[in-house]
This record gives C-alpha cells, sequence and structure tokens, in this order.
C-alpha cells in the first residue's frame, strides 16, 4: 500500500510527524518543569492578624478580612471561580477574579459583618468561614478551600486593646490644658476618635490633678461618661482647687499641670478600665 503512495506526500508527512513529536515533546518538557510535583502550586490563607475594623452601626460589626493567595508556579494562572460563605450563606465580592503572575501573592479582602443585636452578652459566639476557589492554566486546573470559624467577642476585644494603648501613649488622641486663677484650676481635656467606629469614654471616678506636693488635688465633680463618634472630639471640663496661688518666677514661662486618673472605655459591647497621665499646658489668654 505504501508503495501507492505519491512521492511527493512522503516528505510533507515526514515532516507533520517529527512536528507532532517536537509538540508533544514539548508539552511533556513544560508540564515537568511547570507542573511537576506543584499539585498545590496555589495556596491560599487568611491573615487574621490584619483584618481591618470598617465600622460599628446599629449593633453590627463591619469587617474586612484579608485573604492571601500565592502563585508558586512558574507560569501565570487566572481564576475560574471563588466563592465565600460565612454563616452558611454566600456572600457578595468586590471581585471574583484573579491572574497571578509566578510568584506573585495577591490579597482579597473579604467583607464580613457580624450581628450583636440579638445577643449582646454571648462570651462564646463564632460564625463559620468557607472560602474555596479554583484556578486554571491550559489543561490544568488547581482548586483551594478553608473553613473555620471566627468570634466576634474576640475581634471586638482586639480592639478594644488596641484603642486602650492609644489612649494611654498616643498624645495626639488625648490632650489637656488649663486656666488657672487664684487656687482654682480649670482644665479642658479633649479626646480625639480617629477610630472607625464610636467610643464610649469617661472618667471611672475624680481625676487627680498633680500639685506638686503629697497629695494631689481631686476634681470637684465626676464627669459623666459620653458617646464620642468616629472623627469627633469630646471635650471634658474640671475644676480643681489647689492649697494655695503659685507664684512663677516669670510670668511669661508657662507651667504645665499633671492629670492622672482611670479612664473607662466600651466598645460595641465590651469594655475596660485604662489609667491615663495627661500633661495639662497653659492656654494662652
Amino acid at each position: 500500500m505504501l508503495q501507492n503512495i505519491d512521492k511527493n506526500y512522503i516528505n510533507p508527512l515526514r515532516a507533520a510527524s517529527v512536528i507532532f513529536v517536537i509538540l508533544v515533546i514539548l508539552v511533556i518538557v513544560f508540564d515537568l518543569l511547570v507542573f511537576s510535583g506543584k499539585d498545590n502550586g496555589i495556596t491560599a490563607k487568611l491573615g487574621t492578624a490584619d483584618i481591618k475594623i470598617d465600622s460599628i452601626k446599629s449593633g453590627s460589626l463591619y469587617v474586612s478580612l484579608p485573604f492571601i493567595l500565592e502563585n508558586d508556579l512558574a507560569a501565570s494562572v487566572s481564576s475560574e471561580s471563588f466563592v465565600v460563605k460565612f454563616g452558611g450563606k454566600e456572600i457578595s465580592l468586590p471581585d471574583k477574579t484573579f491572574l497571578l503572575s509566578s510568584g506573585e501573592t495577591d490579597t482579597f479582602y473579604l467583607p464580613l459583618m457580624f450581628n450583636f443585636s440579638d445577643s449582646l452578652s454571648s462570651q462564646s459566639d463564632s460564625t463559620s468561614i468557607e472560602v474555596s476557589f479554583t484556578a486554571g492554566l491550559l489543561y490544568r486546573t488547581w482548586s483551594g478551600n478553608y473553613s473555620g470559624y471566627m468570634s466576634s467577642t474576640n475581634l471586638i476585644r482586639e480592639v478594644l486593646e488596641e484603642v486602650k494603648e492609644r489612649l494611654g501613649t498616643d498624645e495626639k488622641m488625648i490632650q489637656g490644658m488649663y486656666t488657672e486663677k487664684g487656687t482654682t484650676v480649670s482644665s479642658l481635656i479633649k479626646i480625639v476618635n480617629s477610630f472607625p467606629f464610636p467610643l464610649e469614654i469617661g472618667f471611672v471616678r475624680k481625676p487627680v490633678l498633680g500639685t506638686g506636693g503629697r497629695k494631689g488635688a481631686k476634681s470637684l465633680s465626676a464627669p459623666d461618661v459620653t458617646v464620642v463618634n468616629s472623627g469627633d472630639t469630646a471635650k471634658i471640663p474640671l475644676s480643681f482647687t489647689i492649697e494655695s496661688a503659685r507664684e512663677k518666677a516669670d510670668p511669661k514661662d508657662p507651667k504645665n499641670f499633671k492629670l492622672d486618673g482611670f479612664l473607662a472605655v466600651k466598645v460595641l459591647n465590651l469594655s475596660d478600665t485604662v489609667k491615663v497621665s495627661i500633661i495639662l499646658t497653659e492656654q494662652a489668654k
């Protein structure tokens, strides 16, 4: 039969066969180089240490949870599906697609909401979270998933600790000034809420003004607890009676007081106290 094949077709057939074999070899080599030992070429994890608190509104906590994808392959891959379920319900994502170059890492922020309206006193709350995705390249696909639980109470507790630390160390968040007339010192404490959620804040008991003597002067009244919305500033007036009027060596040289006390701070359903020392600067006349 081969004797009947026109010799003009032999060379093209040989060339086609060689090209086919080369292509097969190239595919095998490509597969070995790019995919060999890469069953988990796309890895994923939750960045729980970098959760962003977006806001707290009407008894609900809104957070952005970072989901980190990393491409360990030697080629780029693109997503085929990306599904997130929170509390058993699929949530809407701003972007369900991704394209990762070789060695590239990308972070998706998953918008989650915790509702506290049903049980504000729960200390063992937890909500399930499930993430699944598939990514592909040519004839290969990879899939990944994550499942676990998140506690809104733990999140709020972490936020509260951050607020306490800022109150105790950040001079831009809490400031004080005073005016002095005879034996009366009138002060104004300003607390700036730069957090994206409201704070309930106030002195636990009467703060003490350091006067240089053995005993400080307690404030004449205990200020009320106040709610400070995000971006607002709380102004807490305090008055003190000191033993005697001070004399300054130089009237132009201002002298500062130090105020010590305990602030009660509440974030959503959790509260705690923090010790503060506030330097009161003399208000310009």
